[in-house]
């Protein structure tokens, strides 16, 4: 097991309730500020400090409404509700988790042994890791990443602080929770308030497209080491409704275009139909003028990741390790030199 200073994640809310002090407190010494014996001004005020939050704890449980934060709500409480599918912001979860397994579209089990910690003091095992897919009340479809596994859960929690870190920030007021795009300042999505609490105006999608062609991922990837034929780059193109994806080796970025106006032919010859929109991120290479003019004019809407949140273009980024990964094994497997790749790509994409 872990030991818990290095592996255990309090994601509980700061700033809890303490524990009550022990009434022996000890000290048999005169307290410098009352001149009393057996205590001293500190553990008095402790004490003191320990029994109105019993009090008021009193006051909360015989009022039928929980009072601690979202992540305090465990599987032994009283007030658990009916587990949903509803997502609900959190300040002081350490990350986004779930403790509902049919959620994840893309789900892998960890690599180290982690836990969490809620606020009545239970830990619990994270499970996996994984992704969901989440449909906002404008109707477009967003990827949260990385998502865990928790069992003891009531709620799909999503970490306030952990998408500070990707670019957005959320705005508390008397009507609810914004969650607001950082560069842009846009609303992105709406925390309702439910008492305490706040339920974010989304539900989750599991599949992004309904047909077809309707939504392709695209990503870049680099590779260290040049190919025999002289390449440095991947390019791939993932069709979210059939996860059919195809790959191209590129000597430069400037390349993407081209490699994107092949697979657009190919594929809507193979189909019958046309590609609607293309997710990817702000690279160059896709943000080209050439690129923009001819996406106009083939009516495809581009849908882009903010700079540097690899999790919103997580499809395509998640392809890309899978197939290195996938030929970085085979390379070491047969013994081949690592100049081979793009063959071992070619392969991994084929099986």
């Amino acid at each position: 097991m872990p030991s818990a200073k290095s592996s255990l994640l309090y994601a509980g809310a700061a700033g809890g309730s303490s524990q009550a002090q022990p009434n022996d407190t000890g000290f048999r010494g005169i307290c410098h500020y009352c001149h009393k014996p057996g205590h001293c001004k500190k553990k008095k005020a402790d004490r003191a400090k320990a029994a109105k939050n019993k009090d008021k704890g009193n006051k909360d449980k015989g009022s039928g409404t929980p009072r601690k934060l979202l992540m305090a709500l465990s599987a032994s409480s009283s007030h658990q509700p009916v587990l949903g599918p509803e997502l609900w912001l959190d300040s002081g979860a350490s990350f986004h988790m779930t403790p509902m397994a049919s959620l994840f579209f893309d789900y892998q089990e960890p690599c180290e042994s982690d836990a969490v910690g809620l606020g009545d003091s239970s830990a619990h095992d994270v499970l996996g890791k994984g992704t969901i897919s989440v449909q906002l009340s404008s109707g477009e479809i967003r990827e949260i990443y990385p998502v865990s596994y928790v069992l003891g859960l009531t709620h799909t929690l999503l970490s306030i602080g952990t998408a500070a870190q990707v670019g957005f920030d959320t705005l508390f007021t008397a009507q609810g929770a914004f969650v607001l795009d950082a560069e842009t300042g846009d609303k992105v999505a709406f925390g309702v308030p439910v008492d305490t609490l706040y339920r974010l105006d989304a539900h989750i999608s599991h599949s992004q497209a309904s047909s077809v062609l309707e939504l392709v991922h695209s990503d870049v990837c680099s590779i260290m080491v040049e190919s025999l034929g002289g390449k440095r780059y991947v390019v791939t193109f993932l069709d979210d409704y059939t996860r059919y994806l195809i790959v191209y080796l590129l000597a430069h970025k400037s390349e993407v275009f081209s490699c994107f106006s092949q697979y657009k032919a190919l594929v809507e010859n193979l189909h019958g139909c046309l590609v609607r929109v293309l997710h990817c991120d702000h690279g160059r290479e896709f943000v080209s003028g050439e690129f923009e003019t001819f996406c106009a004019e083939a009516g495809i809407q581009r849908q882009y990741a903010v700079p540097d949140a690899h999790a919103q273009n997580g499809a395509a980024v998640r392809v890309n390790r899978t197939i290195r990964e996938a030929a970085r094994c085979m390379l070491l497997h047969a013994g081949m030199p690592a100049a081979f790749w793009g063959e071992a790509v070619n392969t991994a994409v084929y099986v």
